[in-house]
């Protein structure tokens, strides 16, 4: 059975087409990401970026027609925290389901959050004593297990959010990493994180930050997905890399090995997030995922399929 499943989120729009077999393997046939920074000034607006709605529509329908060559038997497609928050998501969601034809699930935090945990449990042995990250571009989720329960926290922060609340020169000053520095700290301290205190787990990060700091330790320009799953840092090392980019200018950063273009301003608030997360929770390494949401909605929506087949059958 061949499915698609698409991320809308608020920086990427995030498309997986995979074969899954009877016993719920997963084949990657496809991938393609386009960043559309959706969700950019959406703290101060409350509303989408137009020319991110934009090009949101054009990658949108770019990735149907790519599906449809592969003849998927049905597309998926949810959308998070820009879609969530914003004034104007369900309104955007009601045009490209008129525009396109295709149906965007306006997930909460809380689903994003047990997607994201089921995508990367299907990729590793044991996930139990794990604390599962995705810094996300208006919020940030954390996964996590206590016992037998699946715990998570949704932190509104994120790259784009951050960035647009603090960072105003080029490079950031001092007092602006400071202040963005203190903001965090002060959402982690509210957090329920401060309550359970998930403080001795393998800390393990999805999503654009964790993939990009990993491209950028690899040195590799062209996205391997291979490559970049199961990469470990040091925190040494991600603050390393986190200073490099806070001391160098824009134009610069464009240089550096690894590092996407359209990430090249997010991705300091990105790491400086991650950094915050690690100190709060005291992580002296983290290993970087490949897999998540979009693996995880994929196995749902196979499972359903399947679950349906044998029903009928």
């Amino acid at each position: 059975m061949k499915l698609a499943c698409i991320d809308v989120g608020s920086n990427t729009v995030r498309l997986l087409i995979s074969e899954v077999n009877n016993r719920g393997k997963l084949k990657r046939l496809n991938t393609k990401r386009v960043v559309t920074h959706l969700g950019s000034a959406l703290s101060e607006t409350k509303a989408l970026n137009i020319t991110g709605k934009n090009l949101t529509v054009k990658a949108l329908s770019k990735f149907i027609d790519l599906s449809k060559k592969y003849n998927v038997s049905h597309i998926y497609a949810v959308g998070t925290s820009a879609l969530r928050e914003s004034k104007d998501g369900q309104e955007f969601v009601d045009t490209i389901r008129k525009l396109l034809d295709i149906n965007i699930e306006i997930i909460s935090g809380q689903r994003e959050a047990q997607l994201t945990y089921e995508g990367i449990k299907a990729s590793l042995d044991n996930v139990d004593h794990t604390l599962i990250l995705d810094i996300g571009g208006g919020s940030t989720e954390c996964v996590y297990m206590e016992g037998e329960k699946i715990m998570h926290t949704s932190i509104p922060i994120g790259a784009i959010k951050l960035y647009d609340l603090f960072i105003k020169k080029d490079p950031p000053s001092k007092e602006e990493i400071i202040d963005a520095k203190t903001y965090v700290l002060t959402k982690l301290s509210n957090s329920k994180l401060a309550i359970d205190k998930p403080f001795k787990k393998e800390l393990l990060a999805t999503g654009g930050t964790a993939t990009t700091l990993a491209t950028i330790d690899l040195e590799i320009n062209r996205y391997n997905g291979q490559k970049v799953h199961l990469h470990r840092l040091t925190r040494q090392r991600v603050l390393h890399i986190f200073k490099q980019l806070i001391n160098t200018p824009f134009k610069e950063r464009l240089k550096l090995k690894g590092l996407e273009k359209k990430r090249a301003k997010i991705i300091i608030t990105g790491l400086l997030i991650l950094i915050e997360i690690m100190d709060f929770t005291k992580s002296k390494a983290l290993t970087i995922s490949d897999y998540g949401l979009l693996e995880g909605l994929m196995f749902e929506k196979s499972l359903e399929a399947n679950s349906f087949s044998t029903h009928r059958t």
